[in-house]
């Protein structure tokens, strides 16, 4: 979990940079084409990077939380034979 939440954190660090870096009109008026483009491929997938593991965070800290420990207590249970 926490890589998880350390790559979500450097990925909304690298989103905001290329987010400021294409809202500069300058920037994007004197760049090689290629290189704006390149800018924008990496911003859409970072974004899309940054769904899916704020998806998977959620499951991961969903079954810690909620799923564990039920499994947990049925199979001591099965273990014990308190059924």
């Amino acid at each position: 979990i926490k890589r998880i939440q350390k790559t979500i954190e450097k990925l909304n660090k690298d989103i905001s940079g290329l987010n400021n870096r294409l809202s500069n009109e300058k920037f994007v008026k004197n760049a090689d084409e290629d290189v704006v483009a390149a800018d924008r491929e990496l911003l859409e997938k970072s974004r899309v990077q940054l769904a899916q593991l704020q998806e998977a965070l959620l499951r991961f800290q969903w079954f810690k939380i909620v799923a564990y420990p039920v499994f947990k207590s049925i199979h001591s249970s099965e273990v014990t034979g308190d059924n």
